[in-house]
């Protein structure tokens, strides 16, 4: 009896407990305060002051990136590629800072779910947040238009290809084989297939990264022929027997690699959601095993990252 007692708790807790799961196309107000996110952004224009350092800092980056490009063009040297990409990403941070402070976008703490299983405990860290153009709703329709066209080219996610900064390489993959097609640069049609490696954070000097194969689909609404709003959503699924991952590389500007340590990550979650209002969230839930130390602090930043860089596109 005591032995069947422990047993129905036990499943009863099982239950109870729910994995993350990727959320549907829609505006989210609890990544805006609970309030529409053109009311919370819109308030944001009111901080004169952290708007006025928001602008400045806008220019500064871009003058940096801008700098670290015609160097690169000129072969510079290595050391003087290295420092000014070092440049650039300080400026970046400090420019990221100031866009959650008063600017377009906002991300929440990253949520952590501990799911009690039969064989091991799953630890999942979920990372959420959004962005909203507040203005001519003109303009904010031709953005969507460049942003979710973007979100079918390759090119739009690595970063070595000028995607996301965190997501260090995307490579197309055969999903029946398991044959890379690094030459594919369209995606035609959904679901599409590729292996992924995303940058975790740093420590000690070290870059830590994951990698998954993973599935995109894509999901959209229409107003007549018009896309009103678009989602891409990516999954680890089981790649095909024998496949092998290309490496993850973490390099710099010059061509100098970092040292990474792959750690390990049982599943992945993430979505891009955009709508012809000006509004973009960006979601993205992985599975550790374990406790990651600096699970906010990355989590957070990646987030920005995503959003502030599918934001730019559109605006």
């Amino acid at each position: 009896m005591k032995l069947l007692l422990v047993i129905t708790l036990f499943s009863h807790t099982l239950l109870a407990a729910e994995r993350p799961v990727v959320p549907p196309m829609g505006e989210s107000q609890v990544l805006t305060g609970n309030k529409p996110a053109v009311e919370f952004f819109k308030a944001r224009l009111n901080d004169t002051s952290c708007r006025s350092d928001l602008a400045e800092a806008e220019k500064t980056e871009a003058n940096a990136k801008a700098d670290m490009d015609k160097a690169l063009a000129k072969g510079e040297a290595a050391d003087t590629l290295d420092a000014l990409e070092s440049a650039w990403r300080r400026d970046r941070k400090e420019l990221l800072k100031l866009v959650e402070r008063c600017g377009p976008c906002n991300t929440v703490p990253v949520k952590k779910l501990q799911i009690e299983g039969v064989a091991r405990r799953e630890v999942w860290y979920v990372a959420e947040g959004a962005c909203q153009f507040v203005g001519d709703s003109r303009t904010g329709e031709i953005g969507f238009d460049a942003a979710w066209k973007s979100l079918l080219k390759v090119a739009g996610y690595g970063r070595k290809t000028g995607g996301f900064e965190p997501m260090l390489n995307f490579v197309p993959v055969d999903a029946k084989t398991g044959e890379l097609r690094p030459n594919v640069t369209d995606i035609e049609s959904f679901p599409f297939s590729a292996t992924v490696g995303l940058k975790a954070g740093e420590f000690l000097g070290t870059t830590v990264a994951y990698r998954q194969f993973a599935e995109l689909t894509w999901d959209e609404k229409k107003n007549g022929d018009r896309k009103t709003d678009v989602q891409v959503n990516i999954k680890t699924v089981t790649p095909p027997s024998g496949f092998k991952y290309p490496e993850v590389t973490d390099t710099w500007l010059s061509g100098r690699a970092k040292r990474v340590t792959m750690y390990p990550v049982s599943a992945l979650q993430a979505a891009w959601y955009l709508n012809d209002q000006g509004y973009v969230r960006y979601y993205m839930a992985g599975e550790f095993g374990a406790t990651i130390p600096f699970a906010n602090e990355s989590g957070r930043g990646s987030a920005l990252e995503a959003l502030y860089t599918l934001y730019r596109r559109a605006h």
